[in-house]
């Protein structure tokens, strides 16, 4: 008998969703029918849930994909972080400026009172390369070619401060150093010069290189950001990048820093100290 009246109460559930309902429209003025519609109750629930879900796509559209995201907390202007980014490399370029013409500023209240130098900030204009009194001359790069006197005479800024991981191998054809530092870390030129690639790549990601004096170029790979564009003209310390993970030739954020010097790789840790 339960079975039996288990049985009877589906028969009535399932009767009732196939059982039709009229929905009618009529005039409250002239009793017209306007408009009718015959579905089944579980016609009804389908379409209840589909122009739910369709609602709700049209609403999370919106939001995604216009304006209207800036109205929701946690959500910036995209121009605005944009803008922000820029002036915080801005900032920083300009403190490595001040340091610069303060240490200038120094050397020439020590050369009024006779007191010593500090030999890497001796600036002779806006566009000059620094450069120390000459050091011990160091007959041999780790390439194997004779150091030329004008690129030791020269000063040159480590890119980043970080770990160097991998070094320099010319007989593993890995011509430069693999140095791993913070996220968002900034990359600086490591000497003052003219930009004459920036670009992505499938194996090293975003690259951008600088043709320097003395017939040197510098070379950063695998960054998350470029900062500056073909031609530009960058001075010693400019932010010009930031250290990612980009391309295919990398296991996580660091910066891969080569030099060449008339078409010849040379170690930059015979150079600087990362």
């Amino acid at each position: 008998m339960q079975n039996t009246k288990q049985k009877d109460k589906k028969r009535n559930l399932l009767d009732r969703l196939r059982r039709k309902k009229r929905v009618v429209v009529i005039n409250e003025e002239t009793l017209e029918e306007r408009f009718s519609l015959n579905l089944t109750a579980s016609q009804i629930l389908i379409w209840t849930c589909f122009l739910g879900f369709l609602f709700c796509g049209l609403i999370l559209s919106l939001v995604a994909f216009t304006p209207l995201r800036e109205f929701i907390p946690g959500y910036t202007d995209v121009e605005v972080k944009e803008k922000a980014t820029y002036a915080a490399f801005k900032v920083d370029s300009l403190e490595r400026e001040l340091e610069i013409r303060a240490k200038y500023i120094e050397n020439l209240n020590n050369i009024i009172g006779g007191e010593d130098l500090d030999e890497a900030y001796m600036p002779v204009d806006d566009n000059a390369i620094v450069e120390p009194k000459p050091k011990p001359k160091i007959e041999v790069l780790s390439n194997g070619q004779k150091n030329p006197q004008g690129l030791y005479r020269s000063l040159y800024l480590a890119p980043l401060h970080g770990l160097v991981s991998s070094v320099f191998d010319i007989h593993k054809e890995h011509f430069g150093v693999d140095i791993i530092a913070p996220k968002n870390e900034v990359i600086k030129a490591t000497s003052a010069g003219t930009v004459i690639l920036a670009t992505w790549t499938l194996e090293t990601g975003y690259v951008i290189q600088i043709q320097h004096d003395n017939d040197l170029i510098s070379v950063y790979k695998h960054n998350s950001i470029l900062l500056k564009d073909v031609g530009e003209r960058v001075q010693l310390g400019d932010a010009i990048a930031v250290i990612g993970d980009s391309g295919e030739l990398t296991s996580g954020p660091h910066l891969h820093f080569e030099l060449w010097h008339k078409g010849r790789p040379i170690d930059p840790q015979d150079l600087m100290v990362f």
